[in-house]
């Protein structure tokens, strides 16, 4: 067998598996669980710990497919003044009290950071443009 056709076969039983699940009872998944000796609510946790994952994956590789060549980016000239980036800043964590941040040593925040992290809020859709000016 090719490679591919491997490919396609396991996606085509994880598929199947999936649809399995999907229709299963919570009990009969349970029960399941309990005939294989298995935690269901220890693996109910390792799902979702998965998923969770899956999706940050996935949401980190379009951030990174979205993100603009520096070539196309915003000049900095364009950006608002610093003091209003900031205030911008914080109406969305403000807005938004799930969004989280770190900056580097937990320490204060330098001009650059504060518009890096005020062009990442704007490409990600989370300051909108009649917000920028």
């Amino acid at each position: 067998m090719t490679k591919l056709k491997h490919v396609n076969e396991l996606a085509a039983l994880r598929r199947l598996a999936l649809e399995d699940v999907l229709q299963a009872s919570e009990a009969d998944l349970r029960e399941q669980a309990q005939e294989e000796g298995l935690d269901f609510n220890e693996l109910a946790e390792k799902i979702r710990s998965c998923m969770r994952e899956s999706a940050a994956s996935v949401l980190r590789e379009q951030l990174v497919k979205n993100r603009a060549p520096a070539s196309t980016q915003r000049p900095a000239a364009k950006r608002p003044p610093l003091e209003r980036i900031k205030e911008a800043i914080r109406e969305v964590f403000a807005r938004e009290p799930d969004l989280r941040v770190a900056f580097r040593d937990g320490k204060q925040q330098s001009q650059s950071d504060w518009e890096s992290l005020y062009d990442d809020l704007v490409g990600l859709g989370a300051l909108k443009p009649d917000e920028r000016d």
